[in-house]
């Protein structure tokens, strides 16, 4: 009996170190993070004095290992060549490119707008790119597809499988 009881003290004082070990870890972990939060983000890429297109953010952090930053509620727009927005819920900005996530619309100045759950836009090759399913809207009418690219200045789009028109009254 005697033996079960330092047992269970024992037991109980590792796992309270333990707890106490791994809930300060956590604590640094989060501090360190809200000291890279980024509020009101913005930033503008030129490309020989021509300004291509600005990206601002609600919120945000900074992460130096990845030297990236992860955005929530996500607008980007387009200055030169085709005047395109992109919103999206979240994105990841690195050096040379830019993922878009969850609710993401495009929004192309003839009216069409795609939506989809993710997209990539590539800076080095200037194009957009999901593989994921897309609803288009122009004017009055949807239609269904998977995946497209998007480049030429945002001028020329294709279409990675066929387009079928989407009709929710029939």
């Amino acid at each position: 009996m005697i033996s079960s009881v330092r047992y269970f003290r024992i037991v109980t004082v590792s796992i309270f170190f333990f707890l106490l070990f791994c809930g300060r870890e956590n604590t640094e972990k989060i501090e360190k993070y809200q000291e890279d939060i980024v509020t009101g983000f913005k930033s503008e890429y030129f490309q020989k004095d021509v300004k291509i297109y600005s990206i601002k953010s609600d919120t945000g952090y900074y992460i130096d290992s990845m030297n990236m930053y992860i955005l929530k509620n996500v607008e980007y727009d387009r200055e030169d060549g085709e005047k395109v927005k992109i919103v999206a819920e979240s994105s990841n900005v690195f050096e040379k490119r830019i993922e878009y996530f969850k609710n993401v619309r495009v929004i192309f100045s003839d009216s069409m707008v795609l939506y989809t759950n993710h997209l990539l836009y590539d800076i080095n090759t200037d194009t957009l790119r999901t593989d994921d399913s897309i609803m288009i809207e122009k004017k009055d009418d949807r239609m269904l597809t998977k995946g497209f690219i998007c480049f030429d200045n945002f001028k020329k789009t294709l279409f990675l499988s066929p387009v079928l028109i989407y009709d929710e009254n029939k």
